[in-house]
């Protein structure tokens, strides 16, 4: 928890960065439809005192010295419950800048701090970035400031934002990118083709020099050629630090007409994509509701590469039966103290009538001593993997200098014969960052090649 100076310290320098609170233009109804707020009735709901208590009653410290500089008033001390600053919002409702830290603030309900945290480091520059990000104060006031800095770059940023974190919210699929066999009855001419198509994988994709217009042209070609519908790149973040090129599609789920205002506008019918893109384009993460995402991909990378014989297929890491062994024993051995046994499906177990079993752990405990106790009365519940449709692992992070907390991946066991597993994970709710260090750590401390998919 930061202490009172710090947040003071952080006010006074963060308000710098900001226009003036009473200089702020506002937005038309529409802009904030589009960011799926409700703007007239927010701005309805300000006229109520108690719903402006509330509002800032469950606002962080931080936030609220903020509002007190930017609005030009004295800090609030320890203890003081803001009334001074309620009664100037109060005073001044008809002001749009007053109206937008609330608009700005309903936007951010539900969203995940992680993810715009992720986003902001793609569309701010370095130093203001910087600047909230190594701050001392809570996730949510950081969160708050990540909005506000993105709103006053730019107001339609909001949008990529939104995007953003609807797709970590719901999570990736993952597919590498491969050869495909022409339908053709010549085996020499396949051999020539697919010979050629793997130097051009090899080759890959310079992610630097993808830009929007060559991505919608691409999109459309694809379009015309499978039917009548529309396809828009909305935007490109290069993601240096992470080594990930992320690409935002909007493809109209029926015949409506893509609108513009300000630059982008998409009509409510439309189908939000999101690659991530890897590897010189070699490797894909991909999100869309229609998993129409892959087809797009193998469009745009088979018309960069200029081969018709490239296509995306899902990834299947394969991990041996030894490698399970060894991740089996450290969870019930407790001897790594990143993973957590959280949770066992079987879809057969060891019991009379071999019934599907579920055992989860609470909260604050792990299935080591359940898992112990059935097996000293002759119940191995991990004698077979192939009786195992998934578990979970509490993968431990530390979210402060002395706080940690566990995120709970699902992972399905896939038996492939001859003692070799497929082991895709659920991603849903999970930061992206968060996800690649847990492959990581399994993939290197025990050989455990997991990958978002279908867990």
């Amino acid at each position: 928890m930061p202490s009172l100076n710090e947040v003071l310290e952080f006010a006074n320098n963060f308000v710098t960065l900001l226009p003036p609170l009473r200089g702020i233009q506002a937005q038309t109804e529409e802009f904030w439809n589009q960011l799926e707020v409700n703007s007239p009735l927010i701005i309805e709901n300000l006229n109520d005192p108690i719903y402006i208590r509330d509002k800032l009653a469950s606002s962080e410290n931080a936030v609220k010295q903020i509002l007190c500089l930017w609005a030009g008033l004295q800090p609030l001390e320890r203890g003081n419950d803001g009334e001074y600053l309620i009664d100037y919002l109060i005073s001044n409702l008809d002001d749009a800048g007053i109206q937008t830290v609330f608009l700005i603030n309903e936007f951010l309900f539900h969203k995940r701090s992680d993810s715009i945290e992720t986003i902001s480091r793609l569309i701010l520059e370095p130093e203001p970035y910087s600047f909230v990000y190594s701050s001392n104060i809570l996730p949510n006031s950081q969160r708050f400031c990540f909005a506000l800095l993105i709103y006053f770059q730019n107001p339609y940023r909001l949008r990529s934002v939104m995007m953003f974190e609807n797709a970590e919210r719901v999570g990736y699929q993952r597919y590498y990118l491969s050869t495909k066999i022409p339908d053709i009855d010549d085996e020499d001419r396949i051999t020539e083709l697919r010979q050629i198509a793997e130097e051009k994988i090899e080759q890959g994709i310079d992610l630097e020099g993808i830009e929007i217009g060559a991505i919608t042209d691409i999109l459309a070609e694809y379009e015309n050629s499978v039917g009548n519908k529309q396809s828009v790149c909305f935007e490109i973040f290069h993601d240096t630090e992470q080594e990930i090129t992320l690409i935002f599609i909007f493809r109209a789920l029926r015949e409506t007409a893509i609108r513009e205002v300000g630059r982008t506008l998409f009509a409510d019918e439309a189908e939000l994509i999101v690659l991530r893109v890897s590897d010189q384009m070699r490797s894909i993460d991909e999100y869309s509701s229609s998993r129409i995402g892959k087809s797009l991909a193998t469009a745009i990378v088979s018309s960069i590469l200029e081969d018709v014989n490239l296509e995306f297929i899902p990834a299947e890491e394969i991990t041996t039966r030894q490698n399970l062994d060894n991740l089996f024993n450290a969870l019930l051995n407790e001897s790594d103290e990143r993973i957590q046994f959280r949770e066992i499906y079987l879809q057969t177990a060891p019991l009379d009538g071999s019934p599907t079993l579920i055992i989860r752990s609470n909260d604050s405990q792990t299935l080591v001593h359940p898992v112990q106790f059935l097996n000293q009365r002759g119940i191995d519940l991990l004698s077979d993997y192939q009786d195992i449709k998934n578990i979970k692992i509490g993968f431990v992070i530390n979210v402060g200098k002395d706080s940690q907390k566990s995120y709970i991946f699902k992972v399905s066991l896939r038996y492939l014969g001859q003692n070799l597993y497929y082991l895709p994970y659920s991603t849903a709710h999970i930061a992206t960052q968060i996800r690649a260090n847990f492959e990581s750590h399994l993939g290197e401390n025990y050989s455990v090649r997991v990958f978002p998919g279908k867990g």
